[in-house]
């Protein structure tokens, strides 16, 4: 059933969670090649829809499937997701998001996220925010 909604899921074994923690950890975000910081205005070129690369690392101790990569520009309709089909513990990945249109010009709050996973506790480490300039 969570495949048919889309949501993230954790490896499972006859129907329970894995013993143990679960979860990502987002370390860093980056578009058109720079990576963003917080506390600046991060310009971002608007045209074509831009592409955000979020590196994050599978923080657990189990393999997770289906794991949501997202981007919301806030104040506006534009985002966008992408899914990693599986993660293990341990390992780093990055996962490239691209908007669903291009931002009008203007300074936003660009929100991204890793989606928490089944059996998450800390999902802290999952979002980052950004002021962003998209010119």
């Amino acid at each position: 059933m969570a495949s048919e909604l889309s949501a993230p899921t954790s490896t499972t074994h006859g129907g329970k969670l894995q013993p143990g923690t679960h979860g990502h950890a987002l370390n860093s975000v980056s578009a058109g090649g720079n990576t963003l910081q917080t506390g600046v205005t991060n310009t971002v070129p608007a045209h074509p829809a831009p592409v955000f690369t979020l590196n994050f690392t599978n923080s657990g101790q189990n393999s997770e499937t289906d794991v949501i990569c997202k981007v919301t520009v806030e104040g506006s309709s534009v985002s966008g997701q992408t899914t990693v089909a599986r993660t293990s513990p341990g390992q780093n990945y990055s996962c490239h998001v691209t908007l669903n249109g291009s931002p009008a010009a203007g300074s936003y709050t660009v929100k991204a996220t890793v989606e928490p996973v089944p059996g998450e506790k800390n999902v802290a480490n999952n979002t980052q925010t950004y002021s962003v300039s998209f010119q």
